[in-house]
């Protein structure tokens, strides 16, 4: 835990010592993030033809299908320093198998889709890239 917060300061100092404030973009640039970084890659899919029809009910018969924009993927990609998995299996590979597998969203818990309905999902967490050091 030591080694974490001590990794998170000389970010952060490397971060300050360029001065003002630094975007998130160029905070993806320290030498510290090239080393111990990665990116984490959120995706949820839902069907098209739920959205569909939460969209018809929600703003009546449509003129056609093809008036609005419906998809079924939405990908978010976070970078990160720190990646915090539950160590509940006997191995490293079993923890990352529990941290990326999916979930299901519904009932309380549906997504909204970019078109402002809420669906039925499927979200996953996966490794986009991978640190040079983990």
């Amino acid at each position: 835990e030591f080694a974490l917060y001590m990794l998170e300061a000389c970010h952060d100092a490397l971060l300050r010592a360029v001065g003002g404030k630094v975007d998130a973009r160029t905070a993806e640039t320290s030498a510290i993030h090239q080393i111990f970084g990665g990116y984490l890659r959120s995706q949820v899919r839902w069907e098209k033809s739920h959205e569909l029809q939460k969209l018809k009910a929600k703003n009546g018969p449509m003129k056609t299908s093809s008036s609005i924009s419906i998809g079924n993927t939405s990908n978010t990609f976070d970078p990160f320093l720190i990646l915090s998995v539950e160590i509940k299996g006997e191995s490293i590979e079993k923890c990352l198998a529990h941290f990326t597998k999916s979930e299901t969203l519904d009932r309380n818990n549906m997504y909204k889709t970019p078109s402002g309905v809420y669906v039925p999902a499927t979200k996953r967490f996966t490794l986009h890239r991978l640190p040079r050091v983990l």
